[in-house]
């Protein structure tokens, strides 16, 4: 997706790896997934008395989704064809001159 890693004092924006996109579901699903069981876990680690096992926990609630998730998604990748560059520039062409209601 990229970034900008120093945006005070530049404007420079590094491309990145380009594995994922912004606005593709199961990585963004995995993330916000990811970060609600561990944030759980650790409201239950630092409790007086944890009730969460740790190992069976992060296997099941972690791992699990990420080893069924990501394959699907690197699957649906490589069936999805390339669009070309000129289609591309024109459908960001389009969304801009398109007017929206405010």
């Amino acid at each position: 997706m990229g970034s900008n890693l120093f945006w005070p004092f530049t404007r420079v924006r590094f491309p990145g790896l380009n594995l994922i996109r912004s606005g593709d579901a199961i990585p963004n699903f995995l993330t916000v997934w990811t970060a609600c069981a561990l944030t759980l876990f650790n409201l239950d680690r630092f409790a007086d008395v944890s009730r969460l096992p740790a190992v069976p926990y992060l296997l099941g609630v972690v791992a699990l989704p990420i080893l069924a998730l990501v394959p699907t998604y690197i699957a649906g990748r490589r069936r999805e064809q390339p669009r070309p560059i000129e289609t591309l520039r024109q459908a960001d062409l389009v969304a801009e001159t398109q007017e929206t209601e405010v």
